[in-house]
């Protein structure tokens, strides 16, 4: 409307002449919402005006002014950049089970759209440029070549890890949940998470129930969505639950994270009740001893004896009750775990030859003594201990592979970006060089352009000063002219004053003949 008021002012055209009358059918078919993948449902008012939810009307937005732009391409369009973003941050903002006029969310594009430069217009959806995916709806896959011009026509990530699936077709919900990635992407920075996890939300109805999960998953990584900082999903920004339905989309995700924490919980219970059994035995018997040494030393004199005499046998070392965990650790654990397991061994031979080398009356006799009670309490405490701290090592181990992995992932995806970024630059780099051709050779054509203008502006003065010589010349015989033809009118006057002399003379002469031949005729 604009455009032809300046056309008309341009050409002096009187408004009043013209009346302009809206296309409904056009307006409603190009700001209707997208509805590939799901089934309209359309809600009516009390007074039969179309409303939508706040989550539907965020998606209208997103469809009709985000979506179909390469925002990648430096222009000077902040302003506009910045209105888009508050007008999606408010409709981000609003309670997501409140209804709200269709009618209102048009004024609102329209008053957008009104500020929106010309250069922003979305690109034609012309073959590999339809990513609405409208040309491809009735298939199942679309060729890695289209889906890839696509991306590099709006500036998207392809993301896509192996490049040898590049070239092979995409499944038609991929590229479409891709594609919707890449508009996110480019035009959310990262503090916008908020706004991405409620798109993100949204986007669930338009997918597919067996797919919902992985798209969450993928979105979330992709789109760096921080949801430590935000709400948990299923809950509104009032504190408020969202509708059953929301949270059946979202239920598959938070089962995979909560099976997650579970595991993860119960092996820390599962060790820390280990230890608590460890400690509660080693505490019953410190207390058993305790009170045997109140009812009688001589009996502990005995177990210590006893106790010692049997160590010394079996070639174990014992440690005084002085001694730190620290130092514990690295004199009796600083060896690799096979040469422990052959310790084990070699303890466990010696206990059997010197079981079978003592007599059936000492065994008896030793097996009533609780010297060899604490003994064997000892021991069992000690290949506890053993265990706890095999356990505890081996987790270690898992948690250092596990950040080995993480960091492993990240620099594999550091690479990725990096290799990207050096493809972008060869590509900029091919881009570049064929645009300073492109220059070098308009300039070539510029300066021929200018040469040939100088040679016409030197024919044309020069012709110029051939016509005012011309002109100069014509005026001279002009005036030749009319001076030629001054005297022959007074040729012609003299001509006729002679011709009047003649003709006189002529009838004078004729009289005379006549009175001559009559004097003739009378003399006859």
């Amino acid at each position: 409307m604009d455009e032809l008021v300046k056309v008309m002012e341009e050409f002096d055209i009187d408004k009043d002449l013209i009346t302009v009358v809206s296309d409904m059918s056009f307006e409603m078919s190009s700001r209707q919402l997208h509805k590939d993948g799901c089934t309209p449902i359309t809600f009516i008012s009390y007074d039969c005006q179309p409303v939508m939810f706040t989550g539907q009307a965020l998606l209208y937005i997103f469809h009709t002014a985000v979506c179909g732009v390469n925002w990648k391409i430096k222009r000077d369009i902040g302003e506009y950049v910045q209105m888009l973003r508050s007008l999606i941050l408010e409709y981000s903002e609003m309670d997501q089970n409140l209804l709200i006029l269709k009618r209102t969310v048009l004024e609102d594009i329209t008053k957008l759209l009104t500020h929106r430069p010309l250069e922003l217009k979305p690109l034609p959806l012309e073959g590999a440029a339809d990513y609405k995916l409208q040309i491809f709806c009735h298939e199942k896959q679309i060729s890695g070549i289209d889906y890839s011009r696509t991306c590099e026509m709006y500036g998207l990530d392809t993301l896509v890890d192996n490049p040898k699936y590049e070239n092979e077709p995409f499944p038609f919900m991929l590229t479409r949940e891709n594609y919707y990635m890449g508009f996110v992407n480019s035009f959310f920075k990262s503090e916008y998470s908020g706004i991405k996890k409620r798109l993100r939300d949204e986007f669930l109805w338009k997918t597919d129930k067996s797919l919902r999960t992985s798209f969450y998953q993928c979105m979330t990584n992709v789109c760096e969505i921080d949801n430590l900082n935000l709400e948990k999903p299923g809950t509104n920004r009032n504190g408020e639950e969202e509708t059953s339905h929301m949270n059946s989309a979202m239920r598959p995700a938070e089962q995979l994270i909560k099976r997650k924490e579970a595991k993860i919980k119960t092996e820390e219970n599962s060790v820390q009740r280990r230890s608590e059994d460890f400690a509660s035995t080693s505490g019953n018997y410190v207390i058993g001893r305790s009170s045997a040494e109140e009812k009688t030393k001589e009996t502990i004199k005995e177990m210590e004896e006893t106790f010692l005499k049997l160590m010394g046998k079996l070639g174990i070392k014992l440690w005084s009750d002085e001694c730190s965990g620290e130092e514990y650790e690295d004199e009796s654990y600083t060896e690799s775990e096979p040469e422990s397991d052959t310790l084990d061994q070699k303890i466990t031979e010696k206990r059997q030859t010197n079981l079978m080398k003592s007599s059936p009356n000492e065994e008896s006799s030793r097996a009533k003594t609780p010297a060899e009670e604490s003994s064997g309490s000892l021991e069992s405490s000690q290949e506890r201990d053993l265990a706890v701290k095999k356990a505890e090592r081996f987790e270690e181990k898992a948690k250092k592979y596990d950040e080995l992995e993480v960091k492993f992932k990240e620099m594999k995806k550091e690479k990725e970006q990096l290799e990207r970024k050096i493809a972008t630059q060869v590509k900029h780099s091919d881009e570049n060089e064929r645009l300073r051709a492109r220059i070098s050779s308009r300039q070539d054509i510029e300066k021929q352009l200018r040469a040939s203008r100088n040679e016409h502006q030197q024919k044309a003065e020069s012709l110029l000063e051939e016509n005012t010589r011309l002109f100069k010349q014509s005026e001279e015989d002009k005036i030749k002219v009319v001076e030629m033809r001054r005297k022959l009118e007074e040729a012609k006057g003299k001509t006729r004053e002679v011709n009047k002399e003649w003709s006189t003379r002529n009838e004078e002469l004729n009289k005379d003949v006549v009175r001559l031949n009559g004097v003739i005729k009378k003399k006859e």
